[in-house]
């Protein structure tokens, strides 16, 4: 095999950027409008994206591959859940909202 035919060596947190962290996006998306009822735009602020990321997301064009898993699973959708409320309670509580995610894709890997 030549040096060109190889696959990149991919670290697990370049996997978990590229693919985990769009599904995890869309799965708080999808919580904090379809089951907290908070409207995309103010998603959108409290996620920092833009309005069309969160349309994205719901409509399922971006980080859809994995959500319905994500949501299906008990424990994941409690620390999803524990984001989101940290995200509404707006007490600006970043580390605690960055472990939580960390956690999750610790979860997921395991």
């Amino acid at each position: 095999m030549t040096m060109s035919a190889r696959k990149p060596l991919l670290m697990p947190c370049e996997l978990v950027a590229k693919n985990l962290l769009p599904a995890l996006r869309a799965a708080l998306a999808v919580i904090l409008v379809r089951e907290k009822k908070l409207s995309p735009y103010h998603v959108s602020k409290l996620l920092n994206l833009t309005p069309a990321a969160i349309s994205n997301y719901l409509a399922g064009r971006r980080g859809g591959k994995y959500v319905r898993e994500l949501l299906s699973d008990d424990e994941v959708r409690d620390m999803l859940m524990q984001v989101s409320e940290l995200l509404i309670s707006n007490r600006q509580e970043y580390d605690s909202v960055r472990r939580l995610v960390c956690n999750i894709c610790k979860k997921i890997r395991e």
